[in-house]
């Protein structure tokens, strides 16, 4: 494979991956343009958006090679003014065949023509992140947006315990969930409306799960308001607790409702078992402008309701009167409240017990110093009596040898005077 035909596998296969994304990408042919390799179409509300992608390729993936293939990707692009821009390295262990293209490692930067190439932050992902990235690239580069019309806090409506539990738990389970993935939207009780006219007599879903935003998810939480008209489509998923006070609108005027903004998909979940709705658990999936088909929902002998959401790829079970929800790929329930809880209560109770074990810590050496000085004190004294107690002898041994020297001395002088006397 000569290098320019391996540059063009290479961009027909990033422009297929991202197609299959959901983006309309299309590969530049090779020579045809030399800044672009990729060209990705953003429909957005008012008019579209394009961005363009510089790709590089080395072999070989270590952060020396990465940074390297970015600089020259971003190098390449310094004659696009005014567009939002995303330089890739893609880096592979095997450059020879296009079966390695999958295996590659990415790094990417998104920003606008006007900024240097050295002040773009880089990172490692996959495609499904750069997918992400690319969507929001438009305000990830500075390119201004018309803003969000803002909605006023809508009314906090007195709810019973365990309805704020389940309304509480989808809506921190699917945060925590998509909450890695920049282009995935997720909030609840803010106004759903078509345009911004009489925002307030609009209906407030509890939770609402939309894919795809080309707007970071943080201006339309802030916005408390989710404007089909200014965001260019229908939130993806839709879901109403049950409660004594709206149960029967959740499944008649709302279905209606929702059907008619083109939300693909309307889930409704009541905790009592059919109490407040016409089921524990419903959903409903539209299979034309307007017009809802309901979801299979299967009760197993177990007592466990579920029904399958092909909009988020998960199962919705009720559960003991929970809300609970299935990956089937991880064969386990999503990460939920009651567990999050419950870590945050073992890593608050395993940190105290690991400040209790240091302050023991802490007091086992100050008492083991204070055993430590207080025996050198001793010690001290023990010698000093010594040192006495050897001087003492010393002293005594010095006066025994000068009493012998004496006697000695007396004795000679004895002899002396006895041997005149002879």
């Amino acid at each position: 494979m000569t290098p320019r035909e391996h540059e063009h596998t290479l961009n027909v296969w990033l422009a297929e991956a991202l197609k299959k994304r959901g983006l309309n990408a299309v590969a530049e042919r090779p020579g045809q343009h030399r800044h672009i390799d990729v060209k990705v179409t953003l429909q957005r509300a008012r008019g579209a958006a394009e961005v363009v992608v510089a790709v590089e390729a080395e072999q070989g993936q270590n952060p020396a090679k990465m940074a390297e293939a970015i600089r020259d990707a971003e190098a390449r692009l310094t004659a696009q003014q005014n567009l939002a821009r995303c330089a890739i390295a893609l880096c592979y262990p095997d450059l020879t065949t296009p079966e390695s293209l999958p295996s590659a490692a990415l790094m990417w930067t998104v920003r606008d023509g006007q900024q240097d190439a050295g002040s773009a932050s880089w990172q490692t992902g996959n495609v499904d992140a750069l997918a992400a990235a690319i969507r929001l690239a438009p305000a990830f580069a500075g390119i201004k947006l018309s803003p969000l019309t803002p909605a006023p806090d809508p009314p906090r409506m007195p709810r019973m315990p365990i309805q704020t539990d389940n309304f509480n738990l989808a809506y921190t389970i699917l945060g925590n969930y998509y909450h890695s993935q920049p282009d995935v939207a997720v909030t609840g009780e803010c106004y759903l409306c078509d345009d911004k006219f009489n925002i307030t007599s609009n209906l407030r879903p509890d939770c609402l799960v939309a894919f795809g935003m080309t707007r970071p998810k943080r201006e339309i939480v802030a916005a408390n308001a989710y404007i089909i008209s200014e965001i260019g489509k229908p939130p993806d998923f839709v879901l109403e607790v049950g409660s004594l006070s709206t149960g029967r609108r959740d499944y008649t005027i709302k279905r209606d409702v929702y059907a008619a903004q083109q939300v693909p998909e309307y889930w409704r979940f009541d905790h009592s078992g059919g109490d407040f709705h016409d089921a524990a658990l419903a959903g409903d999936r539209l299979v034309a402008p307007g017009v809802y088909q309901p979801i299979p929902v299967t009760e197993r002998p177990d007592g466990v309701i579920w029904g399958y959401s092909a909009v988020l790829e998960l199962e919705l079970h009720w559960v003991d009167g929970r809300l609970r929800f299935w990956n089937r790929d991880t064969r386990d329930y999503l990460y939920d409240l009651p567990e999050m809880e419950a870590d945050r209560d073992a890593e608050a109770a395993g940190r105290r017990a690991a400040e209790a074990a240091q302050r023991a810590t802490a007091d086992q050496l100050d008492a083991a110093l204070i055993d430590r000085d207080a025996n050198a004190v001793q010690r001290d004294a023990a010698r000093g009596e010594r040192d006495t107690a050897l001087a003492q002898l010393a002293a005594e041994a010095a006066a025994h040898q000068s009493t012998a020297d004496q006697l000695a001395a007396a004795q000679e002088l004895i002899r002396q005077l006895q041997a005149q006397q002879q």
